[in-house]
């Protein structure tokens, strides 16, 4: 009896020892690993947010879309045209205002003319055209100068022309002419007769020319695409 009563109570501390101790490891562990489950959910959300961020396109605005036109405007060679008829009530003073519009934005004028039409009051209107030559940079902002001008814009139309490869081409043609001509001089030199170095002097003179005159396009359009035309009609 004293051998099962010995056993029966240490059975019974055994159990309380094995429940005190493992119930609490059980139940402690729970909300941890609830937890981390909350916390990976939320890393994974984070990383979703960040990922559609950075998929997400991307606009240049501001200072970078400034940079790039700037560095496509330096690049290409665009002749740009503009042609714009306005209501205003005085033509006198229009002329006047776009005169110093023109001076503002480093323009000039190319031609005009003025004529008095008459209208079904019996009265003569006076009517006006100006064509002008603006910076190609100012082209934009002397049309909407313009049109502050007017009480109505009845008309307006704006081109623009790319003469940038155009311009590529005539460079190689003139950088071959260059080269063909430089071996005629030294045909030139080693000339024998007099009739000899008269032939080898005419090709001479025809390379030369074409090289002349295909600079002459290349002026041209530098100086159209440097500078737009503007034409203004008042009335």
């Amino acid at each position: 009896a004293m051998i099962l009563s010995a056993c029966g109570g240490a059975a019974a501390p055994a159990t309380e020892a094995y429940v005190t101790v493992e119930e609490p490891i059980l139940f402690a562990e729970q909300p941890a690993a609830a937890e981390s489950v909350g916390q990976a959910d939320a890393a994974k959300e984070e990383s979703a947010s960040s990922s559609d961020l950075s998929a997400a396109p991307i606009y240049n605005t501001g200072a970078d879309a400034d940079a790039e036109r700037a560095a496509f405007a330096a690049s290409h060679m665009i002749i740009k045209n503009g042609d714009v008829k306005l209501l205003v009530e005085d033509t006198d003073i229009a002329i006047d205002r776009a005169t110093q519009v023109i001076g503002d934005l480093g323009g000039y004028i190319i031609s005009s003319r003025v004529w008095y039409q008459p209208h079904y009051d019996g009265e003569n209107y006076k009517y006006a055209t100006i064509t002008i030559g603006v910076p190609v940079d100012q082209f934009e902002r002397v049309l909407s100068r313009l049109r502050g001008l007017a009480v109505k814009v009845l008309d307006e139309t704006a081109s623009g022309e790319d003469v940038t490869n155009q311009f590529v081409d005539l460079q190689s043609q003139v950088t071959n002419l260059e080269a063909t001509r430089d071996r005629i001089k030294s045909f030139l030199d080693q000339a024998q007769t007099v009739d000899e170095a008269l032939r080898i002097n005419a090709e001479l003179a025809n390379v030369e020319a074409q090289i002349e005159q295909i600079k002459g396009q290349m002026n041209y359009l530098e100086d159209r695409s440097a500078y737009s035309t503007v034409t203004v009609n008042f009335e």
